[in-house]
């Protein structure tokens, strides 16, 4: 758990035009589809480890490409599925509320001179954050070889362009 980067991302200039870059990927992707799957729609691809080797924490690869006043820009992340990001997302936020609650009742409480055991939801909101953040990192580190596997992928692709 010694890094905390969420999401890697990607921004690089390509020499070629939009249609090229984006053909240039469609080639690898056609040519090396034993690891990599994907999807191009218009400008935006997605590809993914294939589907007999992903797995909960298996990571996206989500690319675009534009053309910035002349500069074709390739930019990007990779980052969890959809649905494991919004779970997570629902779970920070379900935590936040509980914590908020829990500290105005407790407050409330507390100016009032009532004695109050909300706190102690606070500070058990406190500890499912963490537990929350703690298995983020476990999946981060699960993914982690299949992250570099579509690392590996854009970069080779993008070599083929410069």
């Amino acid at each position: 758990m010694a890094t905390f980067r969420v999401r890697p991302r990607i921004r690089r200039e390509s020499p070629k035009s939009v249609e090229e870059t984006i053909a240039t990927f469609k080639k690898t992707f056609d040519e090396d589809n034993k690891t990599v799957l994907g999807t191009i729609v218009q400008h935006h691809m997605i590809f993914k480890i294939r589907q007999k080797d992903q797995h909960f924490w298996s990571p996206e690869l989500h690319l675009s490409v534009d053309d910035y006043e002349g500069t074709i820009l390739v930019r990007g992340h990779v980052g969890p599925k959809s649905t494991v990001w919004t779970m997570f997302i629902f779970m920070y936020i379900l935590v936040g509320v509980l914590a908020l609650f829990s500290l105005m009742i407790g407050l409330s409480n507390w100016s009032l001179d009532i004695p109050t055991n909300a706190f102690w939801y606070s500070g058990g909101a406190v500890f499912l954050f963490v537990l929350i953040f703690i298995a983020a990192q476990v999946g981060q580190k699960i993914g982690h070889e299949q992250t570099e596997i579509l690392m590996a992928f854009f970069n080779n692709t993008f070599e083929k362009i410069s």
